[in-house]
């Protein structure tokens, strides 16, 4: 949603953020009543099973692709992921 954040866990204890790509997707799904068209991701984001997920439902991952570099057409430019990463140090913060 245009200027809203949902912050579905929030915890200053570690652990792999990576497991919970899927969660958020249901999450954004229970919410809005649709999948998301994209996801942008970090690498940490970007396992197979979770880039196996994303293919099955038909959304678009926005990440660095595996493999060797070449021609990235799909990759997340740089500053575009600048507003979510705002608002996790936002977050941090309160």
């Amino acid at each position: 949603m245009d200027g809203f954040v949902f912050i579905d866990e929030l915890s200053w204890e570690a652990f792999n953020e990576g497991t919970r790509l899927k969660l958020s997707v249901e999450n954004y799904k229970r919410r809005m009543g649709y999948y998301p068209q994209q996801v942008l991701a970090d690498k940490i984001y970007c396992t197979r099973e979770n880039r196996n997920y994303l293919k099955e439902k038909g959304i678009e991952l926005r990440a660095k692709p595996l493999g060797r570099s070449k021609a990235l057409s799909n990759q997340v430019r740089p500053g575009e992921r600048n507003p979510i990463e705002g608002k996790f140090g936002q977050a941090k913060r309160d």
